[in-house]
């Protein structure tokens, strides 16, 4: 069983800039989705996630310039789950 795409939906909808840090609003501009991974991976864990077996996971993504960032996504047996790949272009 995976989680409900109204629910990953739901999750993208409430995020506001008051949820992150003052850095990542500059970002937020030119990518809705950055700088909310793990408000919005830990959001999802707790409305649905969990009781899937889902948990949550880390990395660290290269961001140019030298610069490295953590990013957070949740994960099943393999499954990446990540409500703001959006902001990758993955999606």
């Amino acid at each position: 069983m995976k989680v409900h795409p109204t629910t990953v939906r739901m999750v993208q909808d409430v995020l506001s800039p008051d949820l992150i840090g003052v850095p990542w609003r500059k970002q937020v501009k030119r990518k809705p989705l950055s700088g909310y991974c793990y408000i919005a991976s830990e959001a999802l864990y707790y409305l649905e996630a969990k009781k899937l077996g889902y948990k949550p996971a880390q990395m660290w993504v290269h961001i140019g310039g030298g610069w490295e960032v953590s990013h957070w996504f949740l994960r099943r047996d393999g499954e990446v789950l990540d409500v703001t790949a959006a902001q990758f272009g993955k999606i």
